[in-house]
């Protein structure tokens, strides 16, 4: 029971990521739905980086995906091997959920305010 709520906290973690921040960045830089840009982008490159569990193996799926999209060649072509590099939230999250829970598993309390810094 205690692995399937690790499991929901993890993942319902990445959900709110990927479905509510990524999309309000998306709607202030385009004053747009972002919804279908974003379903598009967790279809195709969302579910590499999912299951492979490498930004490196990611990196030529983004770049035929933006590719597709008629992106600006010189600003993606830097772009994202920087993001793979410097922006791993999914890693972020992973490893500030797993801690959590080895800290719990040593029965050592944390506030909130630990938690979150």
């Amino acid at each position: 029971m205690g692995y399937a709520h690790l499991l929901a906290v993890l993942l319902g973690s990445m959900v709110i990521i990927a479905l509510v921040v990524n999309p309000v960045i998306v709607f202030v830089k385009t004053r747009t739905n972002p919804y279908p840009l974003v379903f598009q982008c967790l279809r195709e490159s969302g579910m590499t980086a999912f299951f492979t569990r490498s930004s490196a193996a990611n990196i030529p799926v983004n770049m035929q995906l933006c590719n597709k999209l008629n992106l600006d060649k010189d600003t993606y072509s830097v772009s994202i091997p920087l993001g793979a590099t410097i922006n791993m939230a999914g890693a972020a999250i992973t490893i500030t959920v797993l801690t959590l829970a080895a800290v719990h598993t040593l029965g050592i309390q944390v506030d909130l305010a630990t938690a979150f810094c």
